[in-house]
Parts: structure tokens; C-alpha cells; sequence
């Protein structure tokens, strides 16, 4: 940036930028994931907050930060009404979850200019960053391809507390199923925390399964974000 203010992380990603958008919480909650299985289909929906932009971030991770990669990999499923968290074909459990929802910080209700705290503003006028607001602290950035035979991943000292970015975390192909002859197998992209070895990584996995003979592919580049919130 050429003016304004401008904060940095001892990682050195930006914190608060009086140029970009920043990234403030809109709502959060615990929810319970969702799996496809050959014992039956379970959907734990979490309803979208009244009045949610277009625009928006979710973020998530295990409430319990105990467990080994293999019990905590997510994808992303939306519909008009809320999202589902839901786990690789065939998991069988259930497993809670944290949530947050994210919106740019110009995009959040209106807070009250008075007592303390700190507002920056982008040269247009709008809000960039307000510390009533609950934000987002960037720890890692990472562009992951379903191409690759490895992915990113994020592995400090202690990855307690940490979320990750959902948004594209969904199917990306479709495989003729060898499990369910006559049906397809759908891949998708998903979010791995391992509590056991400090690591978030992506990971492409068999999601559902689903009618028809046919097959198809896709290869899909996601941005991934992990942080934290305060």
C-alpha cells in the first residue's frame, strides 16, 4: 500500500490493511457434521444467519482437538436454507464442529463509534477494519490444485484454535464406482485437521455416491486460509 495504515503479523501476512478488505465475524456456532453411507444418508443442517450478503467466508474446525486426521476431514455442502459439514463416503459418525461466517468488514451491521477501539477506513469511505468487530488473523496462505500430488500443508508447533477457509472445499469429480457397480463415486476437495501430528492439509477424497454410469472429472485450484479469531 502506498498510504494509510497498515499492520503485519510476525509471519509477516497483513493484519489490518487500510487498502484491502478485512475479514470480520458475521456469526459462529457448533454444529454436528454430515455423512453419505451404506447404512443411510445424515444431514445436520446449520441455518444461514437472517440477512447474509452474497458475499461470504466460512470457516471451520473440530470442537474436539484431539484426534487423528482420519476423523476430521470436511467438505463444504450449501443450500438456500443453510451448510453442511460433512465427512468422507462411508465415515459412519459424527463428529461437532466450530463455525464462523465471515463477511468484509464494510459488509458487517453498523457498530457504535463510541468508547474505545480502532476504525480504519479505505480511501472510499468504506470500513476496513473495526475492532468491535471480531476479525480474522491470517497464519497461512497456501494455493492448492486437485492435480498435485501433495498439498500444502499447514504444521506449526500447535495448531489448537485454528480454522480453515471452506469455501471450495465441494466435489471437483465424478469416477464409474467399482464398490456400486452401475454408479458414480463423487470425489470431493476437503479440509484434514490431524491433532495428532499438528497439521492442516487438503485432501481429496470419495464423498458420495450417486446414481447413473457415467463419469466426468474436473480439477480444481483453491486458495486456502488458516487463522484464527479474535
Amino acid at each position: 500500500m502506498s498510504y494509510g495504515f497498515l499492520a503485519v503479523n510476525q509471519s509477516g501476512f497483513t493484519q489490518i490493511d487500510g487498502t484491502y478488505d478485512n475479514l470480520a465475524v458475521l456469526a459462529s456456532g457448533t454444529g454436528t457434521t454430515s455423512y453419505y453411507s451404506s447404512l443411510g444418508n445424515v444431514a445436520n443442517r446449520v441455518n444461514w444467519p437472517t440477512n447474509l450478503p452474497s458475499t461470504w467466508a466460512l470457516f471451520a474446525k473440530p470442537s474436539l482437538e484431539t484426534e487423528s486426521g482420519g476423523f476430521n476431514t470436511y467438505w463444504l455442502q450449501t443450500d438456500a436454507n443453510g451448510f453442511y459439514i460433512t465427512t468422507p463416503l462411508g465415515s459412519n459418525f459424527t463428529r461437532s464442529f466450530d463455525w464462523k461466517i465471515c463477511l468484509r468488514s464494510f459488509e458487517m451491521p453498523s457498530s457504535p463509534n463510541t468508547g474505545y477501539g480502532l476504525k480504519v477506513y479505505k480511501s472510499n469511505g468504506d470500513e476496513a477494519f473495526s475492532s468491535n468487530n471480531e476479525n480474522f488473523k491470517c497464519l497461512f496462505v497456501a494455493s492448492d490444485n486437485t492435480t498435485a500430488g501433495s498439498q500444502a500443508v499447514y504444521s506449526p508447533t500447535s495448531i489448537s484454535g485454528c480454522f480453515r477457509l471452506m469455501n471450495g472445499s465441494g466435489w471437483v469429480a465424478y469416477h464409474p464406482s467399482n464398490q456400486y457397480p452401475g454408479t458414480v463415486a463423487v470425489s470431493a476437495y476437503m479440509q484434514q485437521f490431524d491433532y495428532v501430528t499438528d497439521e492442516i492439509k487438503a485432501v481429496v477424497t470419495y464423498a458420495a455416491i450417486v446414481g447413473g454410469s457415467g463419469s466426468s472429472t474436473s480439477d480444481q485450484v483453491k486458495t486456502n486460509l488458516v487463522g484464527k479469531f479474535a
